[in-house]
């Protein structure tokens, strides 16, 4: 899941690569198949992936309602093992509409807790 939820970087181009190897680099880096899918800008500093037995527990922490985690667990599927939290943040300050993409369900946007360090 991290392959697609999470931006992906190429190794960089040795020191003696050309300015147009370095340039043809830099514009295929980072791939990020979430980003694409949404088409929207994305700051990969404030999207988190989660996933394993903890991420319930998790989500009650940092949501400022913790009984809306029934509703996620709810419109959660059978397979579901993973959420993927986009903060504010992570927009940079654009209007954008999220939805469901390929691999995920969108299942709404939920007020949290400030995020520690900012």
């Amino acid at each position: 899941m991290l392959l697609y939820s999470e931006a992906q970087w190429e190794p960089e181009p040795s020191a003696d690569a050309s300015e147009l190897e370095f340039d043809t680099w830099e514009a295929r880096n980072p791939m990020w198949q979430l980003k694409r899918e949404l088409d929207v800008y994305l700051d990969a500093d404030f999207v988190e992936t989660i996933h394993g037995a903890h991420l319930f527990s998790y989500l009650s922490e940092l949501l400022v309602d913790a009984t809306e985690v029934d509703a996620i667990w709810t419109s959660a599927t059978l397979e579901a093992n993973t959420v993927l939290l986009i903060f504010d943040q992570a927009l940079g300050g654009f209007p954008v509409r999220l939805s469901s993409t390929s691999r995920l369900d969108y299942v709404g946007e939920f007020r949290c807790r400030p995020l520690r360090g900012l």
